[in-house]
């Protein structure tokens, strides 16, 4: 069975609940609605960036400065951009290439065992039998065999990096050590990035992070908070191919639950398995996983 990536938005549901005395992150998790629509974007990729009256562009992220400090660009300054925005998606769709290769091959090294007790823990299972509404679902149970374990076991990640046999210095070994390097986190969307993909904010860490990610940059709404797994083989950030929509009224139950199991700081704790399989069980009981759907990249 192959791991599918790169996944749009149907359409977000973006509950509103704050509680006074709530950690900063969970409390971002619940900007006011309205002014989140306002601000939403619906926009195909390597549209207009430069926009007459905007702030002034600044030292961008991808490392190749800046573009222009005027508000009206030369052409010149408009090939420049198209030509960096060119590069930066064509080293994303390779490298977004060898990750989905390498999670299908990964696969694998997942015994069927692990498998169900992953997914039981999620509610996926009836008797010795997978049972899920969409292959969205399933994927999160995937996700827990290849990047979780309990302490004592190995992830399915690093069983299969052991023996993948990739060339040292290749992209394959590049990306393979991103993945194995992954990052969970609650994450929110803050604005277009000037060249890809978006400037998201990881609410728990509190740092920013660029994701290059096609089909988020043309369907994602700025103020959306979506969990997911991430992995840095570059200057930007990609997804490992689980995202959860959520907002506070299902990170509020997630701490409920894990309350008194999960310590640390937060970093620790947005990395811990029973924190994501937290998410991932009341994101599979309350539908939420209904509003993801599959598409192709690009």
């Amino acid at each position: 069975m192959k791991v599918r990536e790169g996944r749009c938005l149907r359409e977000t549901d973006h509950v509103q609940h704050r509680r006074d005395g709530a950690p900063s992150w969970r409390e971002d998790c619940a900007c006011d609605e309205h002014e989140r629509m306002a601000e939403g974007r619906g926009r195909e990729a390597g549209s207009e960036r430069f926009q007459p009256g905007t702030h002034q562009l600044g030292p961008r992220l991808d490392g190749h400065g800046v573009i222009s400090n005027n508000r009206h660009p030369g052409a010149w300054e408009v090939v420049m951009a198209a030509r960096d925005r060119e590069e930066i998606l064509t080293r994303y769709r390779r490298l977004r290439e060898i990750s989905t290769r390498h999670h299908s091959d990964a696969l694998r090294f997942i015994p069927r065992s692990t498998l169900l007790e992953q997914a039981r823990r999620l509610g996926l299972t009836a008797g010795k039998m997978l049972v899920a509404d969409s292959m969205d679902e399933l994927t999160l149970a995937f996700d827990l065999c290849l990047y979780t374990a309990a302490p004592g076991r190995s992830r399915g990640i690093d069983r299969y990096a052991r023996s993948a046999g990739v060339a040292p210095g290749s992209d394959e070994d590049l990306m393979l050590k991103a993945m194995g390097q992954a990052i969970f986190s609650v994450f929110r969307v803050e604005r277009p990035h000037e060249t890809a993909g978006l400037l998201v904010r990881d609410l728990m860490r509190e740092e920013g992070l660029w994701l290059v990610d096609e089909n988020l940059e043309r369907t994602a709404p700025v103020g959306l908070t979506l969990a997911m797994r991430v992995s840095r083989p570059e200057t930007f950030a990609m997804t490992c191919g689980v995202m959860v929509p959520t907002n506070a009224v299902l990170i509020d139950e997630v701490l409920e639950e894990v309350q008194g199991r999960v310590r640390g700081e937060p970093g620790a704790i947005a990395n811990d398995r029973r924190f994501i399989t937290a998410i991932y069980r009341i994101a599979v009981m309350s539908g939420i996983m209904d509003q993801i759907g599959f598409a192709s990249p690009g």
